[in-house]
């Protein structure tokens, strides 16, 4: 069962996750972005999930548990899904798609601090496939670190390379 101090420690963590958003946003101008090194994902492309996750999978999951009260059936994978084309974000400014993702995220935030610790433990179906919101939670907290994670290694390997080349 989650308890109050539980329940904060996982608001905290998503609250974290938006601090590194906005530390990403400060030095961001600084990354090729775009640049898609032996075919892999950009730094663009690493972001956009983040908000594509949020966006169509995690807030609509937390909204329907703010909603209703009881189990909740949804009709929503367990998986996300993040390689369809037509939720990839355009390629525009990356400082307004992070600023995008902020306002998500704040808006996920308020919806966690509103449910109550017990709520967290609330049985969920998605498509047939039975979880908690708490278990949702912690997989977005880990997604959201492994994506960070992977930019941050990207942006190094990318310096390296960089700095390389001007020696």
């Amino acid at each position: 069962m989650l308890n109050q101090d539980n329940h904060q420690m996982l608001v905290d963590d998503v609250a974290w996750l938006q601090e590194e958003l906005e530390l990403l946003k400060g030095m961001i101008s600084i990354v090729p972005y775009l640049e898609k090194p032996l075919e892999q994902e950009s730094v663009f492309d690493m972001i956009g999930k983040i908000g594509i996750a949020c966006d169509s999978f995690y807030k609509p999951i937390l909204k329907a548990t703010v909603e209703h009260k009881g189990d909740l059936h949804l009709s929503i994978s367990r998986k996300v899904e993040l390689d369809n084309p037509d939720k990839k974000p355009d390629e525009k400014d990356i400082t307004e798609l992070l600023d995008q993702i902020k306002s998500s995220r704040e808006e996920l935030l308020d919806m966690m601090r509103s449910l109550q610790p017990a709520e967290l433990n609330r049985k969920i179906y998605l498509k047939g496939e039975t979880t908690t919101i708490e278990e949702v939670i912690s997989d977005m907290v880990m997604f959201d670190r492994k994506q960070l994670k992977y930019i941050a290694e990207r942006t190094l390997a990318l310096d390296s390379v960089r700095s390389a080349l001007n020696n």
